[in-house]
């Protein structure tokens, strides 16, 4: 059986409506890594991403043959995310899930 090639792909918010938007420098200046930085931080001894991302990659794993294919893992805090950066994060998920 061939692995199974899986799109890694998260925005985490944890959010209040009394707080203002999250910019998209709020992002990279939390969380905001792509590509590669996505399995070798998820990887690492001691990681920035969220525990879900971390357990999933753990879990796959468990799973049997899979073949990570990340694109893009950010986080952050605060209000509602910038309608125009959670737009362009997504069109970059979806050019690049292809």
């Amino acid at each position: 059986m061939s692995s199974r090639r899986v799109a890694v792909l998260g925005m985490f918010l944890e959010s209040n409506a009394f707080a203002r938007d999250v910019s998209e420098q709020g992002f990279r200046s939390s969380v905001y890594l792509e590509g590669d930085e996505v399995t070798i931080d998820a990887l690492a001894d001691h990681p920035r991403v969220m525990g879900e991302v971390t357990g999933f990659y753990r879990r796959m794993d468990e799973l049997g043959s899979w073949e990570p294919v990340p694109i893009l893992v950010t986080m952050s805090g605060g209000g509602a995310a910038e309608h125009s950066f959670f737009d362009a994060t997504v069109a970059k998920g979806r050019s690049r899930a292809g």
